[in-house]
């Protein structure tokens, strides 16, 4: 496995799938923040996502991938299978393996990146309506004690 899909995979294994599955759960808000935080970091120069740069290179990397598999299946198709080929063709089949496991792979990381941008969007603007509903209530509270009062 080649440094960049094995980065990528470890990534994948050990922070992607985990991150997921707490923003699926929704339970530790502070964790939610930090990760829609996270997600919305700009740079200063053209307000700019920074995450949209690693979403965008997977998005890229995933389709630089299924264009080499298109061209692997292309040069399989022109190979004659004969014994003299044999050792040619097994490892165009070993490259074709690998350019579509590694395109699913990103393809997969591009789409669990979207939704996890999206359920921390929808929790923060859930969690602020919920805010904004308790600020309400705790203030009509504080009014109708006022008023009881007098």
């Amino acid at each position: 496995m080649s440094i960049v899909p094995k980065i990528m995979y470890d990534v994948y294994l050990y922070f992607l799938i985990p991150i997921l599955i707490f923003v699926l759960i929704g339970k530790p808000r502070i964790l939610i923040r930090l990760i829609y935080k996270l997600l919305n970091i700009k740079e200063p120069i053209k307000d700019i996502k920074i995450f949209m740069f690693f979403w965008m290179g997977c998005g890229l990397y995933a389709g630089l991938n299924l264009f080499q598999k298109h061209r692997i299946e292309e040069a399989l198709q022109k190979l004659e299978k004969n014994t003299t080929n044999i050792d040619l063709y097994d490892t165009k089949m070993r490259e074709l393996n690998l350019c579509e496991r590694n395109a699913y792979m990103y393809l997969n990381f591009f789409i669990i990146i979207i939704i996890i941008e999206r359920l921390c969007d929808s929790y923060f603007k859930f969690w602020e309506e919920e805010d904004k509903k308790s600020k309400i209530e705790s203030r009509i509270k504080v009014e109708q004690g006022i008023k009881k009062e007098n």
